[in-house]
Parts: C-alpha cells; sequence; structure tokens
C-alpha cells in the first residue's frame, strides 16, 4: 500500500518532497528445519534408600554411690571359736631300703670253693645275687650257695622293692685252695 501525502499550502509552492520510500518489511522465507534427533530417555536414578542411622546410645544415669558405712565390731560374746578340723593324717614315711649281708665277712679268705651268701632285707624287695634271682623268706631273710673260683671273688647283692628303691652291697672274698 502506497500512500501519498500531499501537502497543500497557500501561496506558497513548494515542491513537495518525494516521499521517503516505505521499507518493506522482509518477506519471511520458508526454510526446512530437520526434525530434532529422537531422543533416548534417560534413566531415571533411584535414590538409595538411607539406612537408619544407628541409634544414640542414651545416657544413663549413674547410680547414687552409696555412702561408707564404718565397720560395726562383732558383739563381745563368751563363744569360743568353732574348733578347727584335725589334721588329715599323714602318710607313713616310706621305709627305707634295708639291705644287710650276714655272711660271708668282706675280703673273707677261705680255702673251700663253695661258700653261702645269705642277708636280710624288706620283706617286699626282690634280691639279686651276681644278678641271679634269689628267694627272700617271710621274715625278710635270703640266701644262695656260689662257687668261688682260684683269687678274689666280687660278689654283688641288690635288694629292690616295689616302688623301685634299690639297696646294694658288694664284698670281695678270696678262694686261696
Amino acid at each position: 500500500v502506497l500512500v501519498g501525502v500531499v501537502l497543500l499550502s497557500v501561496n506558497c509552492r513548494r515542491e513537495a518532497p518525494t516521499p521517503a520510500p516505505t521499507p518493506i518489511p522482509p518477506t519471511v522465507k520458508a526454510t526446512t528445519v530437520p526434525p530434532p534427533p529422537p531422543t533416548t530417555p534417560a534413566p531415571t536414578p533411584i535414590p538409595a534408600t538411607p539406612k537408619p542411622a544407628p541409634p544414640k546410645p542414651k545416657a544413663t544415669p549413674k547410680p547414687a554411690t552409696p555412702k561408707p558405712t564404718p565397720p560395726t565390731p562383732p558383739p563381745a560374746t563368751a563363744t569360743p571359736p568353732p574348733p578347727t578340723a584335725p589334721p588329715a593324717p599323714t602318710t607313713p614315711a616310706p621305709q627305707a631300703m634295708k639291705l644287710q649281708i650276714t655272711e660271708p665277712a668282706n675280703e673273707s679268705i677261705v680255702n673251700s670253693a663253695g661258700i653261702r651268701v645269705s642277708g636280710v632285707t624288706n620283706l617286699d624287695a626282690v634280691v639279686s645275687v651276681n644278678g641271679t634271682i634269689v628267694d627272700v623268706g617271710d621274715n625278710g631273710v635270703f640266701g644262695i650257695n656260689l662257687t668261688l673260683l682260684e683269687g678274689p671273688n666280687l660278689i654283688e647283692v641288690i635288694a629292690t622293692d616295689i616302688e623301685g628303691r634299690q639297696a646294694a652291697q658288694n664284698i670281695t672274698v678270696i678262694y686261696i685252695p
């Protein structure tokens, strides 16, 4: 649309100015806009279940400390103290091993090859003479006959009880034919 303006004036003539061209609004060109790329829905984060906070310890009131009471002395009585238990019976001391050679005497000189070795020991003992076991009688007496060699002869007597205790004696007998 063109609009013209006419100016009229009295006794003056002026040339009418050339009207300024009316700006034409720019035309909008249609442009094709590509469609937006398809959107993949983002996973919805699941909020972590909050762990309940551990319960706060409650202050427990301290029990009132009892006031110490002075000890009361025991009432005076004439009752004697209770008797003490008698001492436990004592086990008799173990009997020492006894061994005594009664014949022959140590360092005896004999002119016969055959001799008798005898002695006394504990009733429960086992006796050996030069490695040979000898019977012990009810009264603890033992004896054995030996044959001597010419010259000095060592005779070893050992007595052992059931508890393993031992007693030993050595004697020498000299045989001169």
